[in-house]
């Protein structure tokens, strides 16, 4: 009996043949190829074959396993499958009438070929981005930071007989987070990688990432990841830069805002015994306490750009109070936000309506790991090791960004879901 993935991806040839759904989709998938300036890529493995068989054309291969992203086949076997019962799939990425198909193992080689220059992948995901910001405006202005957690195909309980070992010692058990889990925090473990990535909080795109094993945790990662986008692109220059608790750390809020000048609207972690970022002084709505233990109301900012509070009202209960002629409760208090980023925020002040709409973008990244999970085979493949997640977490992304790009160039900017509907 066939297995439920073989039934998901095998049509009767007549179906793919004239079903006017499959046509639009390779259609699109013509454009997307068009959208591609990966001569690079080709070149550089045309240098593994100075002698020996001519062996199949690199830019067919290379097509195809493009292909097998764009119609989210899980694994090189349905890419095969697909291959063999579409014969405009076949024509599109380049395979002559009549000619064999070729073999698993022949992918597997051109896979594992591929993934030791993620490097020129990365630099053609990079120039799909930069042709993105030139007919999106405001593209880059604003940006989410966030990670995700990618499987690998190893199976964590079980040791190779040879080497002790589990059979992808690169990958490392991490937290991911997931709505359907019975756990109150909606955290699970998780055995593989993650993704960190900076994306357009407004046009829901990827701008750049790095793949790490899942044991590195989320805040350490920004620094360098900014650096990394820096590095790549000269127009990047983002003016507010969007983030869960996770990434809630000192350092973090004086390095976008003090080194790089981006607003940082980051959530704040839950108060414990063991943080002293409060200890009574300040509420989790970053206003500071009068000697009341009463919230305190803000009321403006002086010509410095410090903030004022006050007590609410008149008061507290302990405005009158006196003892040896002084007054317990201060009525007026003024906070300097760079001695706490993290309390206050940068140029807009947590908690606010401004702040909250900020903070409300970052759900564009989730948007963007979700489609490329559901749709471009993000977490769907049979690879293991860092090598060749990288490149498997590149060409989702890459794929996901043609679509954006292909979309964009035919005059279709208004609408933010850059998927096509799955029909293979």
């Amino acid at each position: 009996m066939a297995s439920k993935s073989t039934r998901k991806h095998r049509f009767p040839v007549a179906y793919l043949h004239y079903n006017p759904a499959v046509q639009g989709v390779l259609a699109e998938f013509r454009q997307i190829l068009a959208c591609l300036d990966d001569s690079a890529i080709i070149d550089r493995l045309q240098a593994y074959r100075p002698t020996g068989r001519p062996g199949w054309p690199l830019r067919t291969m290379w097509n195809a396993y493009l292909a097998s992203f764009f119609l989210d086949l899980p694994h090189t076997n349905a890419l095969i499958r697909r291959l063999k019962d579409d014969p405009a799939l076949r024509g599109v990425c380049g395979f002559r009438e009549g000619d064999p198909l070729p073999h698993r193992t022949t992918y597997n080689r051109f896979i594992s070929r591929l993934a030791n220059h993620s490097d020129l992948v990365e630099a053609c995901l990079n120039q799909l981005t930069s042709e993105l910001k030139d007919l999106l405006p405001g593209f880059g202005d604003e940006v989410a930071i966030d990670s995700t957690s990618v499987r690998t195909h190893s199976n964590p309980n079980k040791k190779s007989k040879l080497s002790g070992e589990v059979t992808d010692p690169e990958a490392a058990w991490g937290y991911k987070t997931d709505a359907r889990s019975r756990k109150k925090d909606g955290k699970e473990l998780a055995f593989g990688y993650k993704v960190h990535m900076i994306a357009d909080a407004t046009h829901d795109l990827p701008i750049t990432m790095k793949v790490m094993a899942a044991n590195h945790n989320d805040s350490p990662q920004l620094p360098s990841l900014m650096d990394k986008a820096y590095d790549n692109f000269s127009w990047f220059s983002p003016s507010v830069a969007t983030a869960d608790r996770g990434y809630d750390a000192k350092s973090n809020f004086e390095y976008l805002y003090l080194k790089r000048g981006i607003d940082p609207v980051i959530h704040i972690r839950k108060t414990n015994s063991h943080d002293g970022l409060y200890d009574g002084i300040y509420t989790m709505d970053a206003a500071p306490t009068c000697m009341g233990l009463e919230p305190m109301q803000f009321i403006g900012e002086t010509w410095e750009g410090h903030y004022i509070f006050r007590c609410q009202g008149e008061g507290c209960h302990l405005k009158e109070s006196t003892q040896g002629g002084t007054r317990k409760c201060d009525t007026v208090v003024v906070e300097n936000p760079l001695d706490n980023l993290r309390v206050f925020g940068g140029k807009t002040r947590r908690n606010t309506p401004e702040w909250k709409t900020l903070y409300s973008r970052r759900q564009s990244i989730e948007r963007i790991f979700k489609s490329q999970k559901e749709s471009r085979r993000l977490e769907s493949h049979c690879v293991r090791g860092l090598k060749k997640i990288t490149l498997h977490c590149l060409m989702s992304t890459m794929v996901y960004q043609a679509t954006a790009l292909a979309k964009v160039q035919a005059g279709d900017t208004a609408n933010k879901n850059w998927m096509v509907q799955k029909v293979a």
